[in-house]
């Protein structure tokens, strides 16, 4: 159980750039309209489809690969929809980084004080879109040279749903950086 709880902690600290869309208020306050309540579809696919026996049948292999696209295209196509709304009601995007224990965000509002815990949502442009919301504690806060802030912190509170997702999406940004090195060198 040691091990899989060390492996587990190791799998979050890893971390990755990403153009981040966020927002963000003081503990005791709600944020209004959460975006997460549009977007229940940008989730990965579950495999649902078994037979008796408990493995795949080759039929429903075929039909959960047809799903998996269905969805991925649907991601890309809500994604695409739910920009506009994005960028009205979040600021950003801000270069920062993401991992499954924490996230450092830019924000042009005054930022809070070390220590704070805030509530944040935050939106990342990738393959599948990602959109969750958190509790975060404020470790950190950077002003950058183009007059923002940026705001490093881990998670306090989050969805284990969404810190696995958050991990996926890391890997992926990581797997898609190697291929990029293979290609040019």
């Amino acid at each position: 159980m040691e091990k899989l709880t060390e492996q587990t902690e190791r799998r979050s600290m890893v971390r990755s750039c990403a153009w981040i869309f966020s927002r963000w208020c003081k503990r005791d306050k709600r944020l209004e309209t959460p975006l997460v309540n549009y977007t229940s579809l940008f989730r990965e696919p579950e495999p649902v489809f078994y037979s008796r026996l408990g493995h795949k049948s080759e039929s429903f292999h075929e039909i959960e690969r047809m799903l998996i696209r269905l969805d991925e295209k649907l991601n890309a196509l809500f994604s695409f929809l739910l920009r506009d709304k994005i960028a009205t009601l979040m600021e950003g995007p801000f270069l920062g980084n993401i991992g499954g224990a924490g996230i450092k965000f830019g924000t042009k509002k005054a930022p809070p004080d070390v220590g704070e815990v805030i509530n944040i949502e935050a939106y990342l442009d990738g393959n599948p879109p990602l959109l969750f919301q958190a509790e975060v504690e404020v470790l950190r806060v950077e002003k950058g040279d183009d007059g923002v802030n940026y705001i490093a912190g881990r998670f306090v509170r989050i969805a284990p749903r969404d810190q696995e997702q958050i991990v996926k999406f890391v890997f992926q940004q990581k797997r898609e950086e190697i291929r990029a090195t293979r290609c040019t060198g």
